[in-house]
């Protein structure tokens, strides 16, 4: 016949506290921060958002320019041409500006419709 194995009838269930079991939590809606709720921001020891730059660039194989946005401190190291195709090192274009807020060059075609009062 097997004998059933069982906990000895004087040792007593173990006690426990029941304020460890709560956890409280406070939450304030406006100290959330962005990290806790998903959107994106500030992480570990991000100082903020990277600031996107923008550079005027022409194109060595081509010839016509065209605007390259990255973050600040790190340019892309390969683009492909909009005009030509051609993917090429990002060192290899010559750079016309470079800064905040630049226009987008206008394609020859543009240039030609505005010389001729098109209105384009």
């Amino acid at each position: 016949m097997s004998e059933k194995s069982g906990s000895p009838l004087n040792n007593p269930p173990p006690t426990r506290n029941v304020a460890d079991d709560v956890v409280v939590k406070n939450i304030n809606p406006t100290t959330t921060t962005a990290a806790s709720t998903g959107r994106g921001g500030p992480k570990g020891g991000e100082k903020g958002r990277a600031i996107a730059v923008g550079a005027i660039v022409k194109c060595q194989m081509c010839g016509r320019e065209q605007k390259l946005v990255f973050r600040y401190g790190t340019p892309p190291e390969w683009h492909k041409c909009t005009w030509c195709g051609e993917l090429q090192p990002a060192d290899g274009y010559r750079v016309i500006a470079y800064g905040l807020g630049l226009p987008t060059p206008l394609a020859p075609h543009e240039v030609k419709a505005r010389e001729a009062g098109l209105g384009y």
